[in-house]
């Protein structure tokens, strides 16, 4: 290990601030406040320092692209034959949230950030995302945070950028998580934990805004919504698509959907409830 990067292990596990090792970088020249950042996210989902991981993390930012991801990844999840031509078509990108000076002034909520690479067309929930790009428009998108001695799923969300995306040939929700957690394999990251419904943030301001509204029948539990039948939930969207106090406000994501895409997802992957009410799974490294 060369010296700058003893320097930098020492400091790491030495636990001072970023502003502090910022300061005592300066003399080196090579790391800046950034640089030590995606070091220390390292460290906290590893639990030991990793200079792949930091490296890793860092290509979020860059917007690194696999293009053989159609043809290597995605073909396992194909619900019927779809030829080589196709599915090479299908690309993935690494993606971070867009850093904006001055978020209130844009009306962006705290709970994330717009796409750096795509812009107001993905809202990012987590800092690092896996894009699934189909003809280089995105279609899916997985994202997750760094957390102790794992990392937390965020976000599995569809992207409608095009009408002539084979989306049914192709199960895009289970293909994204598996993604992230080859993604933890290979870099030594010991469990993937994924949000569930009853945890999901938009989930919960959808169901306050519609219980508020009377949308739901009274004492529903955010529970008990996310195991109504998608029929039914479609039958109370269609109605309340009709009154006004309602459109005037945001529907992000409807509970027994939210169940499907990553609940139920989730489950599909192999992982286990927890203590939390979220999905986790120790991951076997490669």
């Amino acid at each position: 290990m060369d010296k700058q990067l003893e320097f930098l292990f020492r400091h790491v596990y030495a636990g001072k601030s970023i502003d502090d090792l910022a300061q005592e970088y300066k003399p080196f020249e090579i790391f800046d406040k950034e640089d030590i950042q995606y070091h220390l996210w390292a460290r906290q989902i590893c639990g030991t320092a990793s200079i792949k991981l930091a490296k890793e993390l860092r290509k979020f930012k860059e917007g690194y692209i696999n293009p053989e991801f159609g043809v290597q990844f995605l073909k396992d999840f194909t619900k019927k034959e779809i030829t080589e031509e196709e599915l090479r078509k299908y690309s993935v990108k690494m993606d971070v949230q867009l850093q904006v000076a001055n978020p209130d002034f844009l009306n962006v909520p705290t709970e994330g950030q717009y796409s750096k690479t795509f812009g107001n067309l993905i809202f990012f929930d987590s800092k690092f995302n896996f894009c699934i790009l189909y003809e280089s428009l995105p279609v899916m998108c997985a994202g997750f945070d760094p957390d102790d001695k794992r990392i937390v799923v965020r976000q599995i969300q569809g992207v409608k950028t095009t009408d002539n995306t084979p989306f049914e040939q192709i199960n895009l929700q289970k293909a994204a998580l598996r993604y992230i957690c080859e993604f933890a394999a290979k870099n030594q990251i010991p469990e993937v934990e994924v949000i569930s419904v009853i945890n999901n943030f938009w989930v919960k301001v959808t169901f306050d805004l519609l219980t508020a509204c009377g949308a739901y029948s009274s004492g529903l539990t955010l529970k008990e919504a996310a195991n109504m039948s998608l029929d039914e939930e479609r039958r109370i969207l269609n109605e309340i698509n009709f009154r006004q106090e309602i459109r005037q406000q945001s529907i992000h994501l409807m509970p027994a959907q939210g169940f499907m895409i990553y609940d139920v997802t989730a489950r599909r992957c192999g992982f286990k409830k927890n203590e939390c009410g979220n999905y986790s799974k120790k991951i076997q490294h490669v």
